[in-house]
């Protein structure tokens, strides 16, 4: 049986995944544009910003997949 549920409440956890995962972007496309070949310092820090930007992407995820939760117990208590 197919369940609804209001997305609405999700659309603001949506954008926040969005806002989190572009500098993980912007930080793979500045290490792609360094100058080649790359030193070991940079590729050190590239890997540190992006895994704190990866961190941030998905706790993101996880908030969102919470409250996405949360819209499916309640599309099931309301039949």
């Amino acid at each position: 049986m197919p369940l609804m549920i209001d997305a609405e409440p999700l659309l603001s956890y949506l954008a926040a995944v969005d806002e989190a995962n572009a500098p993980r972007y912007a930080l793979a496309k500045a290490y792609r544009e360094l100058p080649q070949p790359v030193t070991q310092a940079q590729t050190d820090q590239f890997q540190a910003d992006y895994q704190k930007a990866s961190t941030e992407w998905a706790n993101a995820c996880g908030v969102l997949v919470h409250w996405l939760g949360v819209e499916v117990e309640r599309a099931k208590a309301g039949g």
